[in-house]
């Protein structure tokens, strides 16, 4: 019961989500004449070069305090790719 549970709602919200920013988008550009406007791929990976130094100040902050900092960011950049993966 867990599993499924588990399973339908990450499924289900993703879903959601993505019906959600895609109806904010289409409200936005068609209702109020916004522009939207996404980064290129180059742009993106130049954005990751700059976080690279704040997660990794994070990590230590979080790992002084005796959490475990690099185990979460590195369970958060799974999930990221996995979930990028599916579902774009």
């Amino acid at each position: 019961i867990e599993e499924a549970s588990r399973r339908v709602h990450e499924e289900t919200t993703c879903t959601l989500w993505d019906e959600i920013d895609e109806t904010a988008l289409v409200f936005a550009e068609e209702e109020t004449g916004q522009v939207i406007s996404t980064l290129p791929e180059s742009e993106i990976q130049k954005l990751m070069e700059l976080y690279e130094p704040l997660q990794e100040k994070w990590v230590q902050d979080m790992e002084a305090k005796g959490l475990p900092g690099r185990e979460v960011l590195d369970k958060f950049k799974n999930l990221a790719t996995k979930y990028n993966e599916m579902f774009h």
